[in-house]
């Protein structure tokens, strides 16, 4: 990994800061591409199949619905998905705010870079094993504490 951060040196020197990081990452994402196609082509082609599962014996016609596990289900849903979204959008945009002395393009190659990046760590946090107020407070904290400062930046 150290490797790749340190090849995206010579790719933005040898144009512009924009420009260079564009190529780098199009040159990346290219080269993953390749190694997965590589590594789904040295597949065995004779896979077997998974066993098929086992009827479940004990079922009931109707089972009662669960609102409480399907409720936390949905909230950990949202927690994830938007909930995160909007809070990774908002310290991004914090970001944006507080390189306010900087080029226009590197700020934003910084929070093209950041915004996903936080989005993954936040929707990891939306889903660990702990309760889900602890969740949720620090999904809604994160988003919260980058309003403020974008507030306070901009």
């Amino acid at each position: 990994m150290g490797l790749i951060a340190v090849s995206f040196v010579p790719w933005i020197m040898a144009s512009t800061g924009d420009w260079g990081a564009a190529l780098a990452l199009a040159a990346f994402m290219t080269i993953g591409v390749g190694f997965i196609t590589y590594a789904a082509l040295r597949q065995p082609a004779g896979r077997k199949a998974r066993a098929p599962r086992e009827a479940r014996t004990s079922t009931p016609e109707k089972s009662p619905i669960n609102w409480k596990a399907g409720g936390r289900r949905v909230f950990t849903f949202l927690l994830a998905g938007p909930l995160a979204g909007v809070a990774a959008l908002t310290l991004s945009l914090w970001l944006y705010g507080a390189m306010a002395h900087s080029e226009p393009t590197l700020r934003l190659f910084a929070i093209l870079f950041a915004f996903p990046l936080i989005w993954a760590v936040l929707s990891i946090f939306a889903t660990y094993d702990m309760p889900v107020i602890k969740r949720g407070g620090i999904v809604v904290l994160s988003g919260v504490l980058g309003a403020l400062g974008t507030q306070f930046l901009v």
